[in-house]
């Protein structure tokens, strides 16, 4: 397996006739595969068909066939021919995120790719990295790592971190971040001052990911980035947040934030006073949540003093259960294409009628639907988004036959019907066989998974022809 034979002190990767990129390359030693037990002769066209291709050709197929930078390693083994054909596919990959199966590394708890085997490969790369995803898990990441990243990969662009890094790696990090660098995300613990030596050096860096973080109120942000034109801030899971962080980011940021995630950080980082900020004409996408909004929903009119500054908000993904206020929201938002209420847990009818408003919404998400909401007359408001192709109403443990059927045949747009672990005594799947009477043209995808017709035996003969159900 490939991954064993990364793991092998023993063998390693030829690297000449890589050219340097740079005008003062840094010298590191090169690695060499022995061709032992391959042969230094061209195969014999009479083995396969594929031999017979010329090296252009097979550059090609190699391409499709293999497209991570790890496994086209199997076939350089092939025979000379092959390992030079490959070794020219190597210099023209432009991302590296190595994810390995556990069926291919074994129970061996000590199977990380070595440091110097990953260099070995940025070699490989001939400088082209654009993107590079590192997981501590999969990658033994150290001091020789973090300067192989600066030196050999000089037009990286986006950098993905994942997993404990130590603090003298991580100046190592500080001190040979690359130059072009645009985006930047760390995964996992880090303590706030680690990031602070990452993000001072971070000069040209327009999107931010923090993810999984528990002790980062972001104040390394306010201190290192206030400079930078930031378009995108992600702070998923970090609980230690701090509303102050959340106010200045707003504030500092208005001409330029497209996206912002600040979803499952607690409550406390909404106590933001919106008076007087300026309105984030380019935000696109907003994340809110709390974490525990299943226990403490946290009232919707508090997100509705953030939704003013959002007038041209096209993605909204809410998960806080409270949504009493709906039609504050689309007023607010009208120019809203997609948009996710996860769970619904306190509303009423009169306030989800009110999505019918959005007459730009294309993809709609409404988990775990009370009981009582009358489903049917959701429906009849719902058919009213024209252009809706996206339904879904996982976990909606009330709906029933005859809404799915006003759905498909009023909603000509729908194309995406979620109805995952929707276990409904009303839904008996009559609607499929009386759908067959319908003149619809236009295909649609249930998604029955998890459902109380997932294990239901549907005869082929009573299924219209522009139906697909995915059960399984």
């Amino acid at each position: 397996m490939i991954a064993r034979m990364l793991f092998n002190d023993n063998i390693s990767i030829s690297c000449d006739g890589v050219e340097s990129a740079q005008e003062n390359p840094v010298t590191y030693p090169p690695i060499n595969i022995p061709f032992t037990s391959v042969s230094d002769e061209p195969c014999d066209p009479t083995m396969s068909s594929i031999h017979i291709l010329n090296n252009d050709c097979l550059y090609l197929v190699l391409s499709y066939v293999y497209e991570d930078i790890l496994d086209i390693m199997k076939p350089a083994l092939v025979c000379k021919r092959w390992y030079n054909v490959c070794l020219s596919r190597m210099a023209g990959f432009t991302q590296f995120q190595p994810a390995w199966k556990e069926e291919e590394i074994g129970p061996d708890p000590d199977w990380r790719l070595p440091s110097a085997k990953f260099v070995s490969l940025l070699i490989l790369t001939n400088f082209n990295l654009t993107h590079l995803h590192l997981d501590n898990f999969l990658v033994s990441i150290d001091q020789n790592c973090c300067k192989a990243i600066g030196d050999l990969c000089p037009n990286l662009l986006k950098l993905d971190l994942s997993g404990i890094i130590d603090p003298e790696t991580v100046d190592c990090l500080s001190k040979h971040m690359p130059p072009k660098l645009l985006s930047l995300t760390l995964r996992d613990s880090l303590s706030e001052e680690c990031v602070g030596k990452i993000l001072r050096t971070c000069k040209n860096i327009v999107e931010l990911n923090i993810y999984s973080n528990r002790s980062i109120t972001g104040r390394c942000v306010v201190e290192h980035l206030s400079r930078n034109k930031m378009k995108c801030f992600s702070f998923r899971c970090c609980q230690s947040l701090q509303s102050t962080t959340l106010q200045f980011i707003l504030s500092n940021y208005s001409g330029t934030l497209e996206n912002l995630d600040v979803s499952f950080c607690g409550k406390e980082v909404y106590e933001v006073s919106t008076t007087g900020l300026v309105t984030l004409e380019n935000l696109k996408m907003f994340e809110a949540s709390t974490y525990t909004a299943i226990d403490s929903p946290v009232p919707f009119d508090s997100m509705i003093s953030f939704l003013k500054l959002m007038s041209n908000l096209e993605h909204l993904l809410l998960f806080c259960g409270n949504y009493e206020s709906i039609w504050d929201m689309t007023l607010m938002c009208p120019k809203l294409k997609t948009l996710e209420l996860k769970p619904v847990l306190i509303t009423s009818f009169n306030d989800l009628c009110h999505l019918s408003n959005l007459h730009f919404l294309k993809d709609l998400t409404i988990a775990k639907l009370p009981q009582r909401i009358d489903h049917k007359r959701l429906i009849r408001h719902l058919i009213n988004c024209k252009v809706l192709c996206r339904l879904s109403l996982p976990r909606s443990n009330f709906i029933d036959d005859d809404s799915i059927l006003l759905l498909i045949s009023e909603l000509k747009s729908l194309r995406y019907l979620n109805l995952r672990f929707c276990e409904s005594r009303q839904l008996t799947g009559s609607f499929i066989p009386k759908s067959k009477t319908l003149s619809r043209e236009q295909p649609l995808t249930i998604d029955l998974r998890g459902s109380s017709l997932a294990q239901k035996n549907i005869p082929r003969t009573t299924i219209p022809h522009f139906l697909r159900l995915r059960k399984a």
